[in-house]
């Protein structure tokens, strides 16, 4: 998972500043989510008109996730704990950008809207909780921003998708393709892909994912391993030190 990686630590130090703002609110005090659920009827809006084309463009998980919040906050508000968590959730589903079934662009559309409530309940606390959501807040958009970098490079190379197809052909022009994202990455950037693609590898199939969609399989991950190219392990692995590719292969 890339230990030690910029996500990680990017991860790690938002965990520490957003425990300064729950210090000023309890989690059980009722917050409101009205931006949340404004952002989610408008991912599932049904176009008049176009019913049928419309409705096809929904994605399957943002449309089940507008149903559950509409159930869970029935009254328009939720727990402050489960709103920290909700948008912790999120977060990590934005990490995933080789993984994840639903576009990047709806992920960060919904975690803005969070943290518009987020901010709200962090308003109604206090000046306390303001300064403590102000810290956190910079901090992450800052390390958003850096995220969005990669993401930039990796859609100029056709998005995370075809990158991991690329990487997993077997030939010589997948390698290349992946070559040219790893050369347009400074060494964060490149460690992160190298993570990713390891998580992705041994990705459980749809009928036997977890809820949580990060359930790892030794069969997918031996099929996955057996497709990269001995030039796109060369590409991935070989910049992390001598060992780090032989350490793989005695794994797999």
């Amino acid at each position: 998972r890339g230990g030690g990686g910029f996500i990680e630590r990017f991860r790690q130090q938002q965990g520490r500043l957003y425990g300064e703002l729950d210090r000023h609110i309890p989690p059980d005090q009722l917050v409101g989510v009205a931006n949340t659920q404004r952002t989610l009827q408008d991912l599932t809006r049904i176009i008049p008109g176009a019913q049928a084309t419309s409705e096809c463009l929904i994605n399957p998980r943002i449309a089940a996730i507008a149903d559950d919040l509409a159930a869970d906050a029935a009254n328009g508000n939720v727990p402050y704990q489960a709103l920290r968590e909700l948008r912790t959730r999120i977060g990590q589903e934005m990490d995933n950008g080789l993984i994840s079934d639903v576009p990047a662009a709806q992920w960060r559309r919904m975690y803005g809207a969070l943290s518009e409530d987020l901010r709200a309940a962090a308003n109604a606390a206090g000046p306390q909780a303001q300064a403590a959501w102000t810290r956190a807040n910079n901090f992450t958009r800052a390390g958003m921003q850096r995220i969005e970098s990669i993401e930039s490079v990796l859609n100029r190379g056709g998005g995370p998708e075809a990158i991991f197809k690329a990487a997993t052909s077997g030939t010589k022009e997948g390698a290349t393709t992946l070559r040219s994202v790893m050369q347009s990455l400074d060494d964060e950037g490149r460690r992160t892909v190298s993570a990713t693609v390891l998580r992705r590898l041994g990705l459980a199939k749809a009928g036997v994912q977890g809820e949580m969609g990060d359930t790892f399989s030794n069969e997918t991950f031996l099929t996955n391993w057996n497709l990269l190219s001995p030039e796109a392990k060369r590409t991935l692995f070989d910049r992390y030190g001598p060992r780090f590719r032989g350490d793989m292969d005695a794994v797999a």
